[in-house]
């Protein structure tokens, strides 16, 4: 973790801002521009503290889900004034996405295009 990380997380977090985000190698910031925003935080086993969630993103580049290669990112939104960290990926295919929110216990995935919840029902 960087000063830069620390810059633009706290921007998000001083405005109330969701995010998803990851830092390449120059420590520039990438948003995700399309797809499916999915959390994956239940499979990670580590303590869910900023700095932590940031070090694990940064250490572990990626992930692999049901064969297939993830790039990581971070992400954290806010409801009823009360903030929320987790580790994500973004999935292209809505298919894709919807089950790997399934397995990860999910309540709903992000459309990123859209700017809306997919609910997940069983």
């Amino acid at each position: 973790m960087n000063f830069n990380h620390l810059k633009y997380i706290s921007y998000f977090l001083d405005n109330k801002k969701d995010f998803t985000i990851r830092f390449n190698k120059n420590n520039n910031l990438i948003i995700p521009s399309f797809g499916f925003i999915v959390s994956i935080t239940p499979l990670i086993k580590i303590n869910m503290n900023l700095k932590s969630v940031i070090d694990y993103v940064e250490k572990n580049n990626t992930i692999i889900i049901f064969n297939e290669i993830y790039i990581l990112y971070l992400g954290g939104w806010f409801k009823d004034n009360k903030f929320y960290l987790d580790i994500s990926i973004v999935e292209n295919n809505r298919e894709k996405a919807i089950n790997i929110g399934k397995y990860c216990n999910q309540k709903a995935i992000y459309d990123i295009e859209n700017k809306t919840n997919i609910y997940l029902h069983e």
